[in-house]
Order: structure tokens, then C-alpha cells, then sequence
């Protein structure tokens, strides 16, 4: 039976043996976490102001993922789910003989804008992408229940 995350404007459905942390929320910031079970792909969700140039925390993203890995590979993507497209990046690196994969993308309303973040060994995060899709597909429904326009 899936769970269900609902605060600070957005909801979604994670399955039952993916690992909530929300610490980052209790932080004061509005951001949520997601981990799967083997701890080696995650998948957050930040919630930035209304007006937030969506670049400029696709870019954040990317440069604090620089910080720890120096030699990534960054290109622009577009992240589809269903009838929806999200602009965004995806990068790659080497860390310890693994590919990293990450990306990030973002959900612009007019009530606020989403950053949409996935990370992890590219093998676990392949097997992982049909969760992911799930999770962001329900937090897309979840954003349309609270009545935000598009």
C-alpha cells in the first residue's frame, strides 16, 4: 500500500518500502526526500516561491552537485510525464567505477515553482524509473487537486 506525502502545497504517492526524510522540512525549508530501499537513488521535491526564475534553481542544483563531484557532464533535457513536459538538466559522472546519473527539473504554476530532483548509480537508477514516473506523475495530480493553474 502506497503512503502519502501532503504539506507545504504539493502531495504524492511513494511506496511503502521507500524511506520519507524530511528533514530538510523540518529545517524550514520545503523540501522532501524520497529514498529507495537499497539507499542508492533518491528523488526530492523543493518548493520555491512564485516568480523563481525555474533556471536559476535547475542551475543551483547542478553547481552543488559540481561541489561534489568535479567532473560532471551537464545537458539540457526535458523530463515528459503523460502530457507534460519539464525543462531541466541531466548530468553524469564517475564516482568510485559507477556512472551517476542526476537530473533535475522543474513544474512552473502560478502559485509556485517545483524543483523535481533524481540522483543515483545510473543501473539502480534505471530499475528505479518507473517508481520515479509513478511518484511524479502522482505529485503532478496531487498539484492539480490543490487547484493550482498551469
Amino acid at each position: 500500500m502506497p503512503h502519502q506525502f501532503a504539506k507545504f502545497g504539493i502531495k504524492f504517492l511513494y511506496p511503502d518500502n521507500w524511506a520519507l526524510d524530511e528533514e530538510d522540512a523540518l529545517a524550514g525549508n520545503r523540501s522532501v526526500t524520497v529514498f529507495s530501499p537499497e539507499g542508492n537513488v533518491f528523488w526530492s521535491v523543493t518548493v520555491g516561491e512564485a516568480g523563481t526564475d525555474p533556471a536559476r534553481l535547475v542551475d543551483t542544483a547542478v553547481e552543488a552537485l559540481r561541489e561534489e563531484y568535479p567532473a560532471i557532464e551537464v545537458e539540457e533535457s526535458v523530463y515528459a510525464i503523460g502530457q507534460r513536459e519539464l525543462p531541466g538538466k541531466e548530468v553524469h559522472c564517475y564516482w568510485r567505477d559507477q556512472v551517476v546519473r542526476a537530473s533535475a527539473n522543474t513544474i512552473v504554476t502560478d502559485q509556485a515553482v517545483y524543483l523535481l530532483y533524481v540522483q543515483g548509480e545510473d543501473r539502480a537508477l534505471t530499475r528505479a524509473e518507473p517508481v520515479i514516473e509513478a511518484m511524479a506523475t502522482s505529485l503532478l495530480g496531487g498539484i492539480k487537486d490543490l487547484g493550482f493553474r498551469w
